[in-house]
């Protein structure tokens, strides 16, 4: 058999198998056997609380330590409290790049395991650090968290700080430099600042930021501190609201994008942004309040021949009022824009919202960027789940027809297999009469 170049089988099986299948790859030949490995092991997706398949992970690794090089990326769900064989795991991935901690109540955790947790996000490797649905977050936490000298990802997703006091707590143990970095509105004031005074922004090429907009906020400063860099924004306005038939006692709040908000988002700009290709932009509110919104953010930017693509993502309320988006095409048909690419619209249905109203949206929208569009600049798409209701409706008809034409044909058999049956009485009436000794 003729020998392929290790390095092609090496590239394939990396880049091109699913997991059941490089299972089966490693049983093979030796060649493939090393590839295999090392795409089984590459992510780990661990659940607290279920001892066997750690005892059992823990066992494969002790006896065969060659696979931990393998593992770079590790995803801990603390679904319950973690048992005592997770800190010996955990201790053997000192090696690991990437880093994924969900639904953690910080402060029930034990001393062991937040310690091991503590040691494996201060590996010289680990380069990428996402904490989701985190809560009793401190403010010496997060500096040991951080520790890590080679991080440059960082994502604070829906992480609860213990008090606003947790400014006062952090430090850095290792100077960081960043390009990647996700905040939400709980965490953009307590760490931005922090970011600020350790020089950690200057750097930044990707940020993602879901802030309440009716919120004084220092996203700002993050967009300032980084202007130099930063390649990719993408901002989601979200906002909370208290519905006004529940006293405070009770009151919850809740994120809606029907909620009826009379002013549109916190000015920002852009105006020091010199290296920004690309913008997205996810807004929860009326589309009537956020033209001359985006037409202030967009064209603040003094640099606009950088912008290649601008993603808009639109949630209708039940009656979505009159958008100017002749205003916001008229920006943008501007010479300065010249090396905009792509302009992307898609509206989201809201379950009230109809869908003669999405389309007429998507109608004046397409008929404002008509240039744009004949360009092959704009495109503007609606929201999925009409398509899918579309998708379903005409399958529905699809098969209606199906079946009526299945008892067309059901019946057209009948009738020919009546005829046959008349033509052959006739033919032996005909046979009998032409031949009377014939019985």
């Amino acid at each position: 058999m003729a020998r392929f170049p290790q390095e092609l089988v090496d590239q394939i099986i990396d880049n091109q198998l699913d997991i059941p299948t490089a299972k089966s790859c490693a049983l093979v030949c030796r060649a493939f056997l090393r590839p295999s490995q090392a795409r089984i092991f590459h992510h780990l997706d661990c659940i607290m609380g279920f001892q066997e398949p750690f005892l059992r992970l823990h066992g494969i690794l002790s006896e065969s330590p060659h696979l931990i090089p393998h593992i770079q990326s590790l995803s801990i769900r603390f679904h319950q409290t973690p048992s005592v064989h997770t800190v010996p795991l955990i201790n053997l991935l000192s090696t690991i790049r990437s880093v994924s901690l969900q639904d953690i109540f910080w402060t029930a955790q034990s001393a062991e395991v937040l310690d091991a947790i503590y040691c494996l996000c201060r590996g010289a490797n680990l380069s990428s650090l996402r904490l989701s649905h985190v809560v009793e977050l401190s403010g010496e936490a997060v500096s040991r968290l951080v520790a890590s000298p080679a991080l440059t990802d960082l994502a604070l997703s829906s992480v609860r700080f213990a008090n606003t006091a947790v400014v006062d707590c952090l430090s850095f143990q290792n100077k960081i430099h960043l390009t990647s970095l996700e905040l939400t509105t709980s965490s953009i004031n307590l760490l931005v600042p922090w970011f600020l005074k350790g020089g950690c922004l200057s750097g930044v090429r990707h940020v993602t930021c879901s802030w309440d907009f009716r919120k004084e906020t220092t996203l700002q400063s993050l967009l300032d501190a980084s202007a130099t860099s930063l390649e990719e924004l993408h901002l989601d306005t979200t906002f909370e609201c208290t519905p006004p038939d529940l006293n405070a006692s009770s009151a919850r709040l809740i994120d809606s994008p029907v909620t009826a908000l009379r002013r549109p988002p916190q000015n920002l700009s852009l105006a020091r942004m010199a290296t920004l290709s690309s913008l997205a932009v996810k807004l929860l509110l009326h589309p009537g309040s956020f033209a001359t919104w985006l037409v202030e953010l967009i064209g603040s930017q003094t640099s606009p021949n950088t912008l290649r693509t601008i993603i808009l993502t639109v949630i209708l309320p039940p009656k979505p009022g009159v958008t100017d988006w002749v205003l916001f095409a008229q920006l943008l048909d501007q010479e300065r824009f010249s090396g905009l690419q792509i302009l992307e619209l898609k509206f989201e249905r809201d379950a009230r919202t109809s869908y003669e109203a999405l389309e007429k949206v998507m109608a004046d929208a397409s008929h404002a960027f008509a240039r744009l569009m004949l360009s092959g600049v704009f495109q503007c798409r609606g929201d999925e789940n009409n398509d899918n209701d579309e998708g379903e409706g005409e399958e529905e008809e699809e098969e209606e027809e199906e079946e009526e034409e299945e008892e067309d044909e059901g019946e057209r058999d009948e009738e020919d297999e009546d005829e046959d049956e008349e033509e052959e009485e006739e033919g032996k009436e005909d046979k009998a009469e032409e031949d009377p000794w014939n019985i």
